[in-house]
């Protein structure tokens, strides 16, 4: 009988064990997503164009983000994107972006910001120094 029971907890301590190994290789499957980044096509002098999601997309257009504190691209969480793998575009329910003028009242230079949305994922602005 005293065989039995320390077969008994032997068994459970083997299922208990095995249990756990199986949850922790669930664990090791979730894998941070790797962020997107997006090219600006658009006029940067234009803050309603920096705004525009639709200007953000994943296939750069050749821009060489030329000039200072400008527009130029960013990097963003997968999930807040739209579209196909390769011309993705922000998805403007998840991320509202908004503009920020580094230029002067004169000359304007706009870089982009988030400004609203669903997501809870932040962007990062990659600007023209």
């Amino acid at each position: 009988m005293k065989n039995l029971n320390s077969y008994a907890m032997a068994i459970i301590a083997l299922v208990i064990a095995a249990g756990s190994t199986t949850l922790m290789s669930f664990k090791k499957l979730e894998k941070k997503q790797t962020d997107v980044t997006l090219f600006f096509d658009g006029n940067p002098a234009i803050e309603s164009q920096v705004k525009d999601p639709s200007n953000w997309a994943e296939d750069n257009p050749g821009s060489t983000c030329s000039g200072t504190l400008k527009a130029c691209s960013m990097d963003v969480n997968p999930t807040d994107l739209q579209g196909a793998t390769g011309s993705r575009t922000l998805n403007p329910s998840r991320i509202i972006l908004g503009a920020s003028n580094t230029g002067t009242t004169s000359n304007p230079t706009y870089v982009p910001n988030k400004a609203g949305g669903s997501s809870t994922n932040s962007i990062a602005p990659h600007n023209q120094n």
